[in-house]
């Protein structure tokens, strides 16, 4: 299984290193570059990330990646995670990203 883990995007068992967060972008422009890909034009994409008290936040680094590869009308809108949804004590507000596929 760890293996799998090794290739998870976003892993937790990855989380600790001293290049997670710039791992995990570079990461993620591969997934969302897929996603753009197989979008038919004028399509949406969403996406849920977590906010971390405890660690920088990417959410504009994860709307510039959106943008760079031709997502339009990227919005990111801010909401409280509830306590009975939370898997873990320091994510307590998450946001909802949406960006238009245009090619």
């Amino acid at each position: 299984i760890e293996s799998f883990r090794l290739q998870e995007t976003g892993a937790r068992s990855k989380r600790h290193r001293k290049r997670a967060v710039s791992e995990y972008l570079e990461e993620l422009v591969g997934v969302l570059s897929e996603c753009h890909r197989i979008l038919k034009n004028g399509c949406y994409f969403a996406a849920v990330i977590g906010e971390s008290t405890t660690r920088v936040n990417i959410v504009p680094d994860i709307r510039a990646i959106l943008e760079d590869l031709g997502f339009e009308d990227v919005l990111a809108k801010k909401r409280s995670v509830s306590v009975q949804r939370r898997q873990h004590q320091s994510i307590t507000q998450e946001y909802v990203i949406v960006g238009r596929a245009m090619k």
